[in-house]
């Protein structure tokens, strides 16, 4: 079983929290944010500070689910402690920091590094997607 921690409790970890409940193969072990109000888990260890979550927790994987400026601060620490990182999209914040992603998760081949792009799948970006490519109201032409 993969012992699983969230570090952001805003309102996307919500869609992280139920997939990680609903996975019998997975338990949510350690929680974190800086919001002390945000500690309504039973079961499960809140931490504040995040470093202190990833140096007293066995962790397998961790889910990121912060402002896109600690993406990368965050997960490198992660994956430098042999981490596999479930991050919430966007991945970086240019291209630029892009980059310092695939080094990291080259030059540490045992992790993975995982960006979500859940909507992808959503009824309303699928049938938009049908219309684009139908070209029925024209091509486009910038978004």
């Amino acid at each position: 079983m993969l012992k699983i921690a969230v570090i952001g409790l805003g309102k996307v970890s919500e869609v992280h929290l139920t997939a990680i409940k609903k996975n019998p193969n997975v338990k949510l072990v350690a929680v974190c944010d800086i919001d002390k109000a945000k500690n309504n888990f039973k079961d499960v260890t809140f931490y504040t500070d995040y470093q202190n979550m990833l140096n007293n927790q066995q962790l397998d994987c961790v889910h990121i689910c912060l402002p896109h400026h600690l993406h990368y601060t965050v997960t490198k620490m992660c994956v430098e402690k042999g981490l596999h990182v479930f991050l919430e999209k966007p991945l970086a914040r240019n291209l630029k920091e892009s980059v310092e992603f695939i080094k990291l998760e080259e030059q540490n081949q045992h992790v993975k590094i995982c960006v979500c792009f859940q909507n992808r799948l959503n009824e309303t970006f699928e049938t938009l997607q049908e219309i684009t490519d139908s070209e029925e109201y024209g091509k486009v032409i910038g978004i």
